[in-house]
């Protein structure tokens, strides 16, 4: 697991991310000094610069919300799994004391306008996806279908299955080329504005971390 506090932002949320490679669900992460639980969410927000360098898939990142109005100063926190407890890392952050946001937040607050990954981040960083590793774990043929309900929102046709499947069977396309031709063949550019790709913890992803 490998993670970082980058700040403390103007609304008291401490910012950053997490990842963790073995598990197919996001992290639940605690801001705590000493034993004290500051802040805890999960580190599920999509971040392109993440995807971009190379941290896994990008949704990573985390907003946290301070539960405690504490003294303005600076502290030696822990960003800690809450699972397990795990520390994944320490540092020093600035508090200061801004009045906390007790409201409570609406499901619509929480899923108005979030960020999330476009078909041409995807395209660039085809190894977040790890296909040859799916392709191995499902065969040539699920893999085909799976490859068609991600990107066109249907299965594939048989004509279609029978193509991709033979042309990973026989070297004649890698996993990545056969996901790049759907991925940019006009069906999917038609209805890419209106169905973005799911993020790898959506139930609509069908390929493993």
């Amino acid at each position: 697991m490998n993670g970082k506090i980058e700040r403390v932002n103007e609304r008291a949320e401490v910012e950053g991310w997490v990842i963790y490679p073995a598990r197919s669900m996001p992290a639940t992460v605690q801001i705590k000094k000493a034993n004290e639980i500051l802040a805890e969410t999960v580190a599920d927000i999509f971040r392109p610069d993440l995807l971009e360098g190379g941290l896994g898939h990008g949704y990573h990142g985390f907003c946290a919300r301070l539960t405690t109005l504490i003294p303005s100063s600076s502290y030696d926190v822990e960003l800690v799994e809450a699972a397990t407890q795990l520390v994944i890392c320490s540092c020093v952050i600035e508090i200061n004391s801004y009045p906390l946001d007790e409201s409570p937040q609406s499901i619509h607050g929480l899923l108005a306008n979030p960020v999330v990954w476009t078909d041409e981040q995807v395209l660039r960083n085809l190894s977040a996806l790890r296909l040859r590793q799916n392709l191995e774990a499902l065969g040539y043929n699920r893999f085909v279908d799976c490859c068609y309900y991600y990107l066109l929102g249907r299965w594939a046709d048989e004509d279609g299955l029978t193509r991709y499947a033979q042309a990973l069977e026989t070297g004649e396309h890698s996993p990545d080329e056969v996901f790049r031709i759907l991925a940019t063949c006009g069906e999917r550019k038609d209805r890419s504005s209106q169905n973005p790709l799911a993020s790898p913890y959506d139930y609509r992803f069908p390929f493993s971390g």
